[in-house]
């Protein structure tokens, strides 16, 4: 076979030729188009806002103000906040 573009003689079944780098044939898929999208930032300000919260809870529990259970929801809700939104920015 003879590459369209340079004129090199390269084997039938090559699917690029190997001197300029252009496909032999037409591709059977085409990649999807990119799409821009932009999420909210309401789940990084509400995630960053139950952090705060429960670093605030956590000090008060050290000093045995807090209920320890209720400092412990309050730190796995901002977990599964963060986790969540790093989920759907990927």
């Amino acid at each position: 076979m003879i590459c369209k573009t340079c004129g090199t003689e390269i084997a039938d079944k090559a699917f690029i030729c190997y001197r300029c780098g252009v496909a032999t044939t037409e591709p059977q898929r085409r990649a999807p188009a990119a799409s821009k999208r932009r999420g909210s930032r309401l789940p990084a300000v509400l995630a960053l806002l139950v952090l705060m919260i429960a670093a605030l809870y956590m000090g008060r529990a050290a000093a045995g103000e807090t209920p320890r259970i209720l400092s412990w929801i309050i730190a796995g809700l901002a977990t599964i906040l963060v986790a969540w939104h790093l989920w759907r920015r990927a």
